[in-house]
């Protein structure tokens, strides 16, 4: 039992970094003027996203967060502002009121 949990864990742990790394390149080459590897490293974000049934947008002002459980299920809307080294579990979604009709318009910010 105790190889099965060091598995995942590894497994979740490779992937959120995966993530994190190809996000950070993404945010580099997005100003360039090829943006042949703005999209390349775009398409693996999404492809991590597809993968693990998240929706973590490269754009959105996200630090690196802690994710104990791996990025699974994780939804983060574009407008959210999330800080340095905040922990965020599987199966959560920090979404923002855009509704016209509201009395309070917003994104919600985490910090730490």
């Amino acid at each position: 039992m105790e190889f099965i949990e060091i598995l995942i864990r590894r497994i979740f742990k490779n992937q959120a970094e995966a993530f994190w790394k190809n996000r950070k390149k993404c945010l580099k080459y997005e100003k360039c003027k090829c943006k042949l590897l703005y999209y390349i490293y775009l398409y693996k974000c999404k492809k991590i996203n597809r993968k693990v049934n998240s929706g973590i947008p490269v754009s959105a002002e996200i630090n690196e967060f802690v994710v104990p459980h791996g990025l699974s299920g994780i939804y983060i809307s574009k407008g959210a502002k999330i800080g340095n080294n905040c922990v965020i579990f599987h199966q959560v979604t920090i979404g923002s009121n855009t509704l016209k009709d509201s009395k309070k318009l917003g994104v919600p910010v985490i910090r730490r």
